[in-house]
């Protein structure tokens, strides 16, 4: 087994060298860094690969609960334990939230500290997980689909932005992003674009303030999402010279087309043999961009359909169509049909072969994730 670092922060010098003696001899490949501040922690936290964290709320300079807020936004991996003798009910549950997996009271013994320490190193291992590959979407697909109670920190590849969701029995309970909190939270989280997700499961102490679907955030979410990047690219072509225009217009076409060649590969390798056609094309032309056993004239066929059920719903005072619609047909055939941005997509597949709820919930919108 590799070497584990756990740093142990407190401005009792010999508590630290008791605890960092005790605890490297009884815990087998354990290190022990420690500091007498939170400053030095926290410079020290970027040096070292830490498997846990654990420090006293009462530090000279910044405090221990200062110190898990930053660790929580940088390293939200980082499982931490916080040592106090004078903790409230909301000091505890603010920890607890911020990513805190354990509250311990002073005094603590050298026994008491290393079956802690024993259990931070566990749930390192075992109740964290860091994802890079999956969209932020899917992830919280599976986490409503399996029904889990967790807290998923979601943190942003390039820019210096976070966020924090929180989950319960499957249902959303909460979130927050930069100063933004509730159901909005999440909708500036779906707009990311690149990032790290860590899925900490364990219980929390949020209270539900969203009284909405998952369903309903992730639809509109995507929508907003589709919205401002058009209104982006309209905002670029205003300022375009007729040439620039043409120009810019080939070139979308060109990178829209490779990035819908390996959204349908990525489709076909997911379905198999359950998919048996598959088109992507333009809503204003009905011109096909890429297809997998293309049927003639199918954009213009699902284009003006569309547009008519849209049609009317609105004379009868409904809303429009909202994302996709699916058509049950004969021969155990399903057709779904996804609008995004100025395209339109229809998937044709054999309904035998697949659960369509698999389909709708976790395949396509992984596969939508990499259009995004």
């Amino acid at each position: 087994m590799s070497e584990r670092m756990v740093m142990l922060v407190d401005d009792d010098i010999s508590f630290l060298e008791n605890m960092k003696d005790g605890l490297e001899y009884s815990i087998k490949n354990l290190k022990l860094i420690t500091h007498t501040n939170a400053e030095d922690a926290w410079k020290s936290l970027g040096e070292h690969p830490i498997s846990l964290l654990i420090t006293d709320q009462k530090l000279p300079g910044m405090s221990g609960l200062e110190l898990v807020n930053l660790v929580d936004k940088k390293y939200p991996a980082i499982p931490i334990i916080l040592i106090t003798a004078y903790g409230t009910p909301k000091l505890k549950d603010h920890a607890m939230n911020r990513g805190a997996i354990k509250f311990v009271d002073k005094p603590i013994d050298l026994k008491e500290m290393i079956r802690e320490v024993e259990k931070g190193l566990e749930l390192s291992g075992d109740e964290l997980t860091s994802i890079r590959k999956m969209s932020l979407a899917t992830i919280l697909e599976l986490i409503s689909m399996e029904k889990k109670t967790v807290s998923v920190v979601v943190k942003t590849q390039k820019a210096n932005r976070s966020g924090r969701i929180w989950f319960k029995e499957g249902s959303l309970i909460d979130a927050e992003a930069d100063n933004i909190e509730g159901i909005e939270a999440v909708f500036e989280m779906l707009s990311f674009g690149d990032v790290d997700i860590v899925v900490r499961e364990r219980e929390h102490n949020r209270i539900t303030i969203s009284g909405v679907s998952l369903e309903y955030v992730l639809l509109e979410g995507m929508k907003r999402l589709d919205e401002k990047i058009v209104e982006e690219k309209e905002d670029v072509k205003e300022h375009e010279e007729p040439d620039d225009k043409i120009h810019r217009k080939n070139n979308e076409i060109k990178v829209e087309t490779k990035k819908f060649d390996k959204a349908i590969d990525l489709l076909k390798k997911e379905l198999g043999k359950a998919l048996l056609a598959t088109d992507i094309f333009t809503i204003t032309d009905s011109n096909t961009l890429t297809s997998y056993n293309s049927f003639p004239k199918i954009g213009k066929l699902l284009n003006g359909m569309t547009q008519n059920i849209n049609k009317y719903l609105s004379e009868m005072k409904l809303p429009s169509i909202n994302g996709y619609y699916l058509m049950d047909l004969e021969d155990n055939k399903t057709l779904i049909v996804m609008t995004f941005r100025e395209y339109r997509w229809a998937i044709l597949v054999d309904s035998r072969e697949l659960k369509l709820g698999l389909l709708i919930n976790l395949i396509l919108p992984n596969v939508i994730g990499m259009l995004q």
